[in-house]
């Protein structure tokens, strides 16, 4: 199961997709860090309606 994880790390980092997480004020800096900490590329959206502009 490590080895999957590494793999799954590896291959965000290398190909950093672009992630969208709807998610609250409260956590959005916490969620993002945790995205760029892994490589990938976050937007961050407040409301659900937010989805259909992006």
């Amino acid at each position: 199961m490590i080895n999957s994880l590494l793999e799954i790390k590896k291959n965000i980092k290398f190909k950093k997709p672009l992630i969208h997480y709807i998610t609250n004020p409260i956590s959005i800096n916490d969620c993002a860090n945790i995205i760029l900490a892994l490589g990938a590329k976050p937007i961050m959206a407040e409301h659900p309606l937010e989805v259909s502009e992006i």
